[in-house]
């Protein structure tokens, strides 16, 4: 906290505790069933701050991020690419129902019953 020059209220609001919590934290250390869930945010705080992280965060398995390095070459893309234009083609596919809906429930519903 001192490091990036935090407030208690700061990290409180963070962690959804009140801000005495975590001046008691630094006074008697902080409970062990919270202190990854306290480093991990410590380490995101730089990036949320800049605006750099916009606010979707992914933790894939090990699996997960295999599968979604070989789909990224497979394309020709470096996964973060690869998971960009993932994301922007789906966004393009959900706005136009999302807008739809928006513009006239009625017949939205009507489409989702087969009429």
């Amino acid at each position: 906290m001192d490091a990036k020059g935090l407030t208690a209220a700061e990290v409180a609001a963070r962690l959804g505790v009140q801000a005495q919590t975590i001046r008691n934290w630094r006074s008697s250390g902080v409970p062990a069933r919270k202190f990854d869930h306290l480093r991990q945010i410590m380490a995101e705080w730089d990036a949320h701050a800049s605006g750099r992280l916009s606010g979707l965060i992914i933790r894939p398995t090990p699996e997960e991020l295999r599968a979604w390095n070989q789909a990224a070459l497979d394309a020709g893309l470096l996964i973060e690419d690869w998971a960009i234009e993932g994301l922007n083609t789906l966004a393009e596919e959900i706005t136009p129902r999302t807008l739809k809906v928006a513009e006239d429930p009625a017949d939205y519903r009507a489409k989702r019953r087969g009429e």
